[in-house]
């Protein structure tokens, strides 16, 4: 089962871009990902959480 979690819903997604960070060894995809969204300035407006992914 798959869960999306808008955390802001002030945001219009149509014609979004999906940037994905999938946890690894010390969380390094999710570190990244949001290193990408803060130092260009982007917005994170939810999140994807689903059976098989760690958390």
């Amino acid at each position: 089962m798959v869960e999306i979690r808008v955390t802001d819903d002030s945001v219009d997604p149509t014609g979004a871009t999906l940037i994905e960070g999938m946890p690894g060894v010390g969380l390094v995809g999710k570190i990244a990902t949001d290193h990408v969204i803060k130092s260009r300035g982007l917005t994170e407006f939810a999140s994807v959480r689903g059976d098989g992914v760690p958390r």
